[in-house]
C-alpha cells in the first residue's frame, strides 16, 4: 500500500526563517501543533531520562482512539527553549522509506528513533518525540540529563564484566538490579518484549548474603522474531534463545514457543516451581492471554542461534494442522544471518534425504553446520533421523537414523550410537 505524503515530512521540507544554532545544525521552529487528546493515543518513551549520549529511543504507540491507527516511519525530535519548541535537523540525503502501518484499537506497539541520523549534539534539557498518526501529531517527552541509560548501557546497566568482583547486594540494589519475585520490574520486561520493544532484565537473589552473581535476559527484535541473550559475564559467552516461555509451574528461554519434551528442547530453565516465580509466570500468560489468537504461541516460529548469536535456524509452524499441533512444514526451514556492521540476509532451504519425512529440531555443530534432527519413515519405533547441512554451501554433508540419543565426548564432538 502506498502511503501519501505526510504532513510531517511537508514540514521537514518548509525553508523557516528564523532559527537557532546547535552544536552541529540549525534548529529550526516548530511548525507542528501535537493533538490535545492524550487519552485516545498516547506516546510514552521507554525512559524518562537519557544521557546525551544514548544511541537511540524507543517509545511505546497506545491506540485508544476507537478506530485503527495509521503511521508511517517518519518521526521528529524537538528540543524545548525559552520561546518555544525547536525542531532538530535531520543529517543530509536522509530519507523515510514509506509503508502504512495500522495498530488496531486498544492495541500497543512500539517505535525506535535511532540519534545518529540526527545533525545534532545532545545536551542537557528538555525534549520531544514527535508523531503523525491519523492526520494529527502527538508527542512523547524526555529528558537529557543525569542518567544511566546511555551509548555503552542503552537499557541503564553498565557490562556485567565491568562490575566489581566483590560486588554485594547492597551495590545490587543501587544498580537497579531486581529479584524475579520484583513483580513491578519483570511485569515492565515482559510488556516491553510483547510490543516489540528492546529491553533488558537483570536480575539476582539478593537475598543472599556478602557478593552475589547478577545475570543479564536481553531481549532484541530482529530477523522477524526475538534474539534473547542470556548472560552471566565473568568472561563467559552469552547463550541465545528464541523464547520466553512458561507451562504454568516453570519459566525457561526456548528455541521453541510452546513447552516441550526436555530431551527435545535445549532450553535454560530459570525458575520452576520455587517461590517467587509467580510474577514472571502470571507476566507471561497475561500477554498470551490478551493476544488477538486463540493460541498465538502456535503459530510462532521454533527459532534456532547460533552459538555467537549470528546466524538463526526457523522452523515455521504447518498452519494447516490444529492449532494444537506442534508440527512443522515438512523438510524446510529458514536460514538468516546477521552481518557485522548492520544488515542481514535470508533464505529458505528444503533438504530431500532418503527416510527423513519431518525436520522436528536442530542443533548447531559449528559456526556454519547444523544438525537437523527428523521424525522418519522407519517401522522402528523411536527412530530418529539426524542430517548434517552445511549452511554457506546449502548442501547436506551427511545423514543417519539412530534410536539412540546423541551426546557430546569429551573433546565436544556429537556421537550418534547406532
Amino acid at each position: 500500500m502506498r502511503k501519501r505524503l505526510s504532513a510531517l515530512a511537508h514540514a521537514l521540507t518548509l525553508a523557516l526563517g528564523l532559527a537557532l544554532l546547535s552544536c552541529t545544525g540549525t534548529l529550526t521552529p516548530s511548525q507542528i501543533t501535537p493533538g490535545t487528546d492524550e487519552d485516545s493515543i498516547v506516546l510514552k518513551t521507554q525512559f524518562p531520562v537519557y544521557a546525551p549520549d544514548v544511541p537511540f529511543i524507543q517509545f511505546s504507540i497506545a491506540n485508544n482512539s476507537g478506530e485503527t491507527a495509521e503511521f508511517g516511519t517518519e518521526w521528529t525530535i524537538e528540543r524545548l527553549e525559552d520561546d518555544g519548541w525547536y525542531t532538530l535537523p535531520f543529517k543530509p540525503d536522509i530519507g523515510w522509506t514509506q509503508p502504512l502501518f495500522g495498530l488496531l484499537d486498544g492495541g500497543t506497539s512500539s517505535d525506535t528513533a535511532h540519534l545518529s541520523i540526527l545533525d545534532h549534539k545532545f545536551r542537557d534539557g528538555t525534549y520531544r518525540i514527535v508523531k503523525e498518526i491519523n492526520d494529527t501529531f502527538y508527542h512523547a517527552e524526555f529528558q537529557i540529563g543525569d542518567s544511566p541509560v546511555g551509548k555503552d548501557s542503552p537499557y541503564g546497566f553498565a557490562p556485567l564484566d565491568s562490575l566489581p568482583a566483590n560486588y554485594t547486594a547492597d551495590m545490587a540494589v543501587a544498580d537497579g538490579v531486581v529479584s524475579l519475585d520484583d513483580d513491578d520490574a519483570v511485569s515492565r520486561f515482559v510488556y516491553e518484549m510483547s510490543i516489540g520493544m528492546n529491553t533488558q532484565l537483570r536480575y539476582a537473589n539478593l537475598h543472599t548474603e556478602g557478593a552475589i552473581k547478577p545475570a543479564d535476559i536481553t531481549v532484541e527484535h530482529m530477523l522477524g522474531g526475538k534474539r534473547i541473550a542470556f548472560s552471566h559475564g565473568d568472561g563467559e559467552e552469552p547463550q541465545y534463545f528464541g523464547h520466553l516461555i512458561t507451562n504454568g509451574t516453570q519459566v525457561a528461554l526456548s528455541a521453541y514457543p510452546t513447552w516441550q519434551e526436555e530431551e527435545q528442547d535445549p532450553r535454560r530453565l530459570l525458575i520452576g516451581g520455587m517461590r517467587g516465580s509467580e510474577p514472571m509466570i502470571a507476566a507471561l500468560q497475561s500477554v498470551s492471554a490478551s493476544a488477538a489468537l486463540p493460541s498465538p504461541e502456535q503459530y510462532l516460529p521454533a527459532a534456532f542461534w547460533s552459538e555467537d548469536g549470528t546466524r538463526l535456524l526457523t522452523l515455521y509452524p504447518d498452519t494447516t494442522s490444529p492449532v494444537s499441533s506442534t508440527v512443522y512444514n515438512p523438510l524446510q526451514f529458514g536460514l538468516s544471518e546477521l552481518y557485522e556492521g548492520g544488515g542481514s540476509s535470508g533464505s529458505m532451504c528444503e533438504i530431500d534425504t532418503p527416510g527423513m519425512k519431518a525436520i522436528t529440531s536442530a542443533r548447531w555443530t559449528g559456526e556454519t553446520t547444523v544438525m537437523l534432527i527428523c521424525e522418519t519413515d522407519s517401522t522402528l519405533d523411536d527412530m530418529t533421523g539426524y542430517v548434517f547441512y552445511d549452511t554457506e554451501k546449502h548442501e547436506v554433508t551427511g545423514y543417519m537414523q539412530s534410536q539412540y540419543a546423541p551426546f557430546i565426548d569429551e573433546y565436544g564432538n556429537i556421537i550418534i550410537p547406532e
